[in-house]
């Protein structure tokens, strides 16, 4: 508990440490930066610290790192200090999303505040707040730049331990899914981009429609992120990353060649309250 009022992250966070296709696809991205030597960095929802002590082992001349949890940032700080990093990263503990960096510029901007379409990480917000203060500009590097997200209708069992649950499931790729017999009932559609070095707008309404490749019930939407970075490198899901998200939907008995139009609204950062799918 952090002051008797809410369970620490901090186990999430140990996941996003170990979590290596992760790791080593920033640190690959941030090894790459040329001058690294004469750019400051910003490190947002630093955890650990990992990436930010990446970058400073990189040769990072200036890093600062955001973290809004006391305890983990305290952690960070221990481990910066355990690498004698002390001179080059500077925690600042506070809200990305509100978080006053006057004076400040960055060349460089690590956010891996990432869920799959961006529902429940406050990433859009913090990367308005960058924009709105001026302190970054249209030489910045953005690590990631975009995240796309994609969708695809499916057939699953959601009777669990002899009852039926009706609630989102977070499809994370170290767990055995078998039990719940997903079976794809659609095309795969790329359906949005979110550009992580300009401002958004908070709401996102898509409407589209999705192919049926499959005779049977659909009564599931499965939505997948894939995180691009300038190099042209891409991840989809790992085992702490845009993993899949499984929505449930009122049952279509469809067939193939038939369409199923519909419209999905949410706000970015808002968890899945404010997520809305009309069939």
């Amino acid at each position: 508990m952090i002051n008797g009022e809410a369970f620490s992250s901090i186990d999430f966070v140990g996941q996003c440490l170990v979590d290596k296709e992760r790791t080593q696809a920033f640190e690959q991205e941030i090894s790459g930066i040329q001058n690294l030597s004469e750019k400051t960095v910003l490190d947002i929802g630093t955890g650990s610290g990992v990436l930010a002590l990446i970058a400073a082992r990189c040769g990072a001349k200036k890093v600062y790192a955001i973290e809004y949890d006391p305890f983990v940032a305290a952690i960070a700080q221990k481990n910066i200090d355990l690498n004698k990093f002390n001179s080059v990263i500077e925690i600042l503990h506070g809200d990305a999303r509100t978080l006053s960096l006057s004076g400040l510029h960055f060349d460089v901007v690590i956010a891996e505040m990432l869920t799959t379409g961006l529902v429940e990480e406050h990433q859009v917000e913090a990367m308005n707040n960058l924009q709105e203060q001026g302190v970054v500009d249209e030489n910045t590097i953005f690590l990631p730049s975009k995240q796309s997200m994609s969708m695809e209708l499916v057939s699953y069992n959601n009777k669990q331990h002899g009852v039926s649950f009706d609630f989102p499931v977070h499809l994370w790729k170290w767990h055995d899914w078998s039990d719940f017999q997903i079976q794809n009932m659609s095309e795969n559609k790329e359906v949005s981009t979110v550009f992580l070095n300009k401002i958004n707008s908070m709401e996102t309404i898509l409407e589209t429609s999705l192919k049926i490749i499959g005779d049977g019930e659909v009564n599931g939407l499965i939505i997948r992120g894939k995180t691009h970075f300038p190099s042209g490198a891409i991840i989809e899901d790992t085992e702490a990353l845009n993993a899949p998200i499984l929505l449930p939907i009122n049952p279509q008995n469809l067939k193939i060649g038939d369409s199923l139009k519909f419209k999905l609204s949410y706000s970015f950062g808002k968890g899945f309250d404010f997520f809305k799918i009309d069939i």
